[in-house]
C-alpha cells in the first residue's frame, strides 16, 4: 500500500474492564446500565469483532439469538443485540465452521490481521485476553480502552501478564461514570506509519504523499466533491484517517483553539469524538474561488449525560497544490435540542446518498 493510501486502514481497537489491582475476571466487575450503553457506543465505531475461539464460544453462549437477549434485563438487551448482529472473525486452528455471522481467520496471525485492517471500513474491535495480548506483541492494536472499576479483586488473572516488552501509551480520552468507573482511552506512542506496517517517515515528507484530488483551482462541481469527501471522512470519527487530509504544516482555528500540524489535529479530533458521542455531520458548499472553499455545516451529538446538541458552523478552507488542506478556520455554536428534535438518524458512519442535505432539512 502506498503512503497516500494509508487512510484506508481500519484501526484495531481493544476495550477491557479491569479492577484497580489489575484483575480482568469478568465476574469481578460491576455491571450497570451506563457501562453497557458506553460499550454499545464503542461497538458502533467498528464494522466487525475479532475473537479467539474461547471468547467466541462464551459470547455465542451468552448472546446468540433474540431469545437470549429477551431473557436479559432491559438495560442489557441493546448490548446483546449489538453483539448478536455484529460481523465476527474468529482466530482458531480447531474451530471448523463458525456460523454466528462469523468467518475463520487462519494462518499466520500478523499477516492475517493486517489483511483485515486493509479492508475498507470504520474499524475492528478485538475481545478477550490471550488474542489481544498476542496482537499487542505484534504492535497491531491502534487503540486501547481500559475501563477501570473502583474495586480491589485480590486475585487474577491480570491484564497482559507475561507481555515480553513494554508498550508505551498516550492518553487521548477519559470518561467518568456514575459508578466511579473511569474509561481511559490510549494510543501507542509510535508513528502512524509503523502502526500501519510502513517504515517510519516524518509527516513533513509531503513529496512522498500522493495528491488528494480534486485539486485546485476548484469549480462548483469539484468544490462540492471536496466538501462531500470531507463530510464522509469526519463521519468515520477516525482521527488518524481525518488528519491525513491536512498538510503536514496545516494550521487551524477551531472555535477558540489554535492548532498547528497533523499531530495536534489528530489529538484534537481524538478529544472531540471522546466528548461528542453518536456524532453525525452534514456539510454543504457555500462558495469557492481558486484554492479556497467556504462551507457551512451542522452536526448532532450528545454528551456522556445523554444531553443532545446540534452544532452549527462555518468553515473557510485553503488548499495546497496537492489537494491537502493547509488552513482551516471554523466558527461553531452549540444549540441544545431535545432527543425528539433530532433530524439525523442514519446508522453511524457515512450519510446515505439519498439522505437530505442541510438546505433540504431547512437548516
Amino acid at each position: 500500500m502506498k503512503f497516500g493510501e494509508t487512510w484506508a486502514m481500519r484501526p484495531l481497537r481493544y476495550s477491557i474492564n479491569v479492577t484497580l489491582d489489575g484483575c480482568i475476571d469478568h465476574r469481578a466487575m460491576i455491571p450497570d446500565e451506563e457501562l453497557h450503553r458506553h460499550a454499545v457506543e464503542n461497538l458502533k465505531r467498528g464494522d466487525a469483532l475479532l475473537f479467539g475461539r474461547v471468547t467466541y464460544g462464551m459470547m455465542e453462549e451468552a448472546f446468540r439469538g433474540p431469545a437470549r437477549a429477551a431473557a436479559l434485563p432491559d438495560w442489557m438487551q441493546p448490548f446483546a443485540r449489538t453483539i448478536d448482529a455484529a460481523k465476527k472473525y474468529v482466530v482458531s486452528g480447531t474451530l471448523e465452521r463458525p456460523d454466528w455471522n462469523a468467518e475463520l481467520v487462519r494462518g499466520d496471525l500478523g499477516p492475517a490481521v493486517e489483511r483485515l485492517k486493509r479492508e475498507p471500513g470504520q474499524g475492528l474491535f478485538v475481545g478477550g485476553v490471550k488474542l489481544p495480548q498476542a496482537l499487542a506483541e505484534l504492535g497491531l492494536i491502534d487503540e486501547y480502552e481500559f475501563v477501570v472499576q473502583p474495586r480491589l479483586a485480590g486475585h487474577g488473572p491480570t491484564l497482559f501478564a507475561g507481555l515480553s516488552k513494554h508498550v508505551d501509551l498516550e492518553l487521548v480520552g477519559r470518561k467518568e461514570f456514575g459508578s466511579g468507573a473511569v474509561a481511559m482511552r490510549c494510543e501507542p506512542r509510535r508513528s502512524l506509519f509503523r502502526r500501519l506496517g510502513h517504515p517510519v517517515r516524518r509527516f513533513a515528507m509531503s513529496s512522498e504523499e500522493a495528491p488528494r484530488p480534486p485539486l485546485p483551482p476548484f469549480d462548483t462541481q469539484t468544490a462540492a466533491q471536496k466538501v462531500r469527501m470531507a463530510e464522509d471522512a469526519w463521519n468515520t470519527r477516525d482521527p488518524q484517517r481525518v488528519a491525513l487530509a491536512y498538510s503536514p504544516d496545516s494550521v487551524w482555528r477551531n472555535r477558540s483553539e489554535f492548532l498547528a500540524g497533523r499531530e495536534e489535529i489528530r489529538q484534537f479530533l481524538a478529544r472531540k469524538w471522546a466528548k461528542e458521542l453518536d456524532y453525525r455531520l452534514i456539510k454543504e458548499l457555500w462558495a469557492c474561488q481558486e484554492n479556497r472553499i467556504a462551507v457551512r455545516f451542522a452536526y448532532e451529538w450528545h454528551d456522556d449525560s445523554g444531553h443532545w446538541f446540534r452544532s452549527y458552523g462555518n468553515e473557510n478552507w485553503e488548499f495546497d497544490e496537492r489537494g491537502f488542506m493547509k488552513r482551516r478556520i471554523a466558527s461553531i455554536n452549540d444549540l441544545p435540542i431535545a432527543a425528539a428534535d433530532r433530524k439525523y438518524h442514519w446508522p453511524l458512519g457515512k450519510r446515505p446518498d439519498d439522505h437530505p442535505g442541510l438546505s433540504d432539512l431547512g437548516l
